[in-house]
């Protein structure tokens, strides 16, 4: 049995529709449980109504974020697998079938993530890294990928297009959909719930990678539509979640010191970015780096805080 987990924050509107992909897949030996953090919206009881295969969980007292929920649902699971889904996810009709089969057929593999795109059909690039470390940290938010020198270090950080329609063995996969042998999942404590979002999907990946492999499977796919609860231009409530994420994933893995000197290079990097943010033709884009660069400016040096 695959136990399906979501995390439900006002996502009535997309969640119901991933659901319904849920439901049209021939695959049926499955259950859904959906765990609400604390929100304004009670729309999720119409849910249950949809499947006699959902099961509703209520965090009530406090919205504890991405990773608590899904060890809470993981908790209340009854399937050897499980299957983190993201609430604006669109499932293709066999995926659940390829996915379990996969899992069946190597018994080597503790997690796999299938092809996402998005609705316009393009593959989402951050569903898999090749390596996430330090420097790739840097170069990802720094974007020194454009610089043709510094690409050349790039490519070996990350996959490019030719990649995504090949199985690949990456060192991290995407949240948005995570298929894990529950075993596994138990064997290593599930999410480190200090995340509240952002980050634990990489945590949680490398430390399967530890004691078993994580393989990309493209050979079916999700929409992914992304970006439903915050809007695609990121504001400095929405940055600060996210970067306090990152510095306790560097902090974790790669000590007090390295981060101190991180949060150094940002604070740079903000410096020296800002006068060409406006020069930035995308909207979305340039009101995101103008959050992040006021941001960075403001931070502490000291500790995980932003």
């Amino acid at each position: 049995m695959i136990s399906i987990i979501y995390v439900y924050y006002n996502s009535y509107t997309v969640i119901q529709e991933s659901i319904k992909s849920l439901l049209k897949n021939d695959f049926k030996n499955y259950e859904i449980i959906i765990v609400v953090n604390k929100c304004e919206d009670n729309k999720v009881e119409k849910l249950s109504l949809l499947s006699d295969k959902i099961k509703v969980i209520y965090n009530e007292n406090e919205n504890k974020g991405f990773g608590f929920a899904n060890n809470l649902g993981a908790k209340n699971a009854r399937g050897e697998y499980l299957l983190i889904l993201n609430p604006d996810t669109i499932l293709e009709n066999n995926v659940l079938s390829e996915m379990y089969g996969l899992m069946e057929k190597e018994k080597n593999i503790g997690a796999s993530i299938c092809k996402l795109i998005d609705e316009n059909n393009n593959i989402q690039k951050t569903v898999m890294r090749l390596k996430y470390n330090l420097l790739s940290i840097l170069i990802n938010h720094f974007f020194l990928h454009k610089i043709p020198i510094i690409n050349r270090l790039y490519k070996k950080h990350y996959y490019y297009e030719p990649y995504y329609t090949k199985i690949q063995f990456p060192q991290t996969i995407s949240g948005a959909f995570m298929f894990i042998r529950k075993k596994i999942y138990d064997n290593i404590g599930g999410f480190d719930e200090k995340y509240f979002m952002y980050s634990e999907d990489n945590d949680l990946s490398i430390r399967i990678n530890k004691i078993s492999k994580i393989i990309y499977y493209p050979k079916v796919t999700t929409i992914h539509i992304g970006a439903t609860t915050f809007g695609k231009a990121k504001s400095i409530e929405n940055l600060k979640i996210f970067y306090k994420s990152l510095f306790y994933f560097i902090e974790k893995f790669y000590g007090k010191k390295k981060l101190f000197l991180m949060k150094i290079a940002f604070k740079i990097n903000a410096i020296v970015l800002f006068p060409f943010v406006y020069a930035i033709s995308n909207q979305n884009l340039k009101i995101t780096l103008i959050n992040r660069n006021k941001l960075f400016l403001k931070m502490p040096l000291r500790g995980t805080d932003v």
